[in-house]
């Protein structure tokens, strides 16, 4: 059987397959009634449960084994009540009273609510007023958090991360030939091997950089471009910025922070501990860069760092941020001695 994009496919032994369903599921039971449409069928929609929630219960009938987790419990409790599958539904009663912590207590009463686990509630309940001090010290720092808005990247742990977080490459910036510069952010799953639409930017912008810092994007410098937008017959003028906005994935937010010092585009940057540095590039009127400035997170302030001996371009960033140029970089600033040669 499979679960992919809301239906599953009967298999050739469909009479088994449909016994089996029905000894599993009251709903099935009821589907499969010689007088129904869809025991007739081949192919059977299922519109409202989830992919994942069909597959994970789907699993359970066929191997009586239930793959939970806190980050797909909503879609298996979705599937396994509307597919009306009560051993399914029992597990996760007991898994959630079996797993309550100070982080996910709280969630997980809204769940046994939302899907009425009697006995799950009741368990949250006195597990939240047997813990009630230390939920309050939560609460506080949750507060704190925020509230330091520009400090977040570097005050994340996982009560503040996304539960289900999954690899993604982002495609941000740049255009093409027929559109120009484009305001549309797309991201790569690396496991379903799909790009789709991830958010916009605040301006079109090219040879910009960008780095991560706690599962946050920032989006650095550039070239923006002037111009009405939309407007093909008016010619794009294309400005170096300093504009410096940071990307919220769990809220789908854009943040502008503190513009760097000084204008750069075909610049390269890098995280360094709790900073980001900026190194080189161009700025107005093409002049090449022989600046270096570091972005203080914890204070959301840009700083000078020593200078390279000469202006340098880059087309691309060098590395991940925490390699070897990173490293170069940290022993040039902190040495006395002269500068070393950078091979790039």
């Amino acid at each position: 059987m499979s679960a992919r994009e809301d239906l599953f496919d009967l298999p050739e032994e469909k009479e088994r397959s449909r016994s089996l369903l029905a000894c599993s599921s009251d709903y099935f039971r009821a589907m499969f009634k010689s007088y129904t449409q869809e025991s007739k069928a081949s192919v059977i929609h299922l519109q409202v449960v989830s992919p994942t929630g069909l597959q994970h219960v789907l699993d359970f009938i066929y191997t009586s084994l239930l793959p939970l987790s806190f980050e797909s419990l909503e879609d298996t409790l979705e599937a396994a009540s509307y597919l009306q599958v009560t051993d399914a539904i029992g597990l996760c009663n007991q898994y959630l009273v079996n797993n309550l912590t100070l982080e996910n207590c709280c969630f997980s009463a809204n769940v046994a609510r939302k899907f009425y686990l009697p006995d799950a509630l009741a368990a949250t309940e006195k597990y939240i007023i047997n813990n009630l001090w230390k939920l309050l010290c939560l609460i506080i720092k949750a507060i704190n958090y925020h509230t330091s808005v520009f400090r977040q990247p570097v005050l994340q742990d996982k009560s503040t991360t996304l539960r289900n977080q999954k690899t993604r490459i982002i495609l941000l910036g740049g255009g093409t030939a027929s559109e120009g510069l484009v305001t549309d952010v797309v991201a790569f799953d690396v496991y379903n091997h799909r790009w789709r639409a991830l958010t916009q930017v605040q301006d079109r912008v090219q040879n910009h950089s960008m780095c991560v810092v706690g599962n946050f994007l920032y989006v650095l410098g550039g070239e923006i471009e002037g111009g009405a937008p939309g407007d093909a017959e008016t010619d794009k003028v294309l400005s170096v910025t300093n504009k410096v906005h940071r990307y919220d994935p769990r809220f789908n937010r854009w943040t502008q922070i503190t513009s760097m010092l000084e204008k750069r585009c075909q610049f390269s940057c890098c995280v360094l501990g709790n900073n980001i540095c900026a190194i080189g590039g161009r700025g107005e009127n093409g002049v090449l860069h022989s600046s270096v400035e570091v972005y203080d997170i914890s204070r959301d302030r840009w700083m000078k760092a020593r200078e390279f001996p000469s202006g340098y371009c880059f087309d691309r960033c060098p590395g991940r941020g925490r390699g070897t140029f990173a490293s170069t970089l940290e022993s040039l600033w902190t040495s006395n001695q002269d500068y070393p040669e950078l091979y790039l």
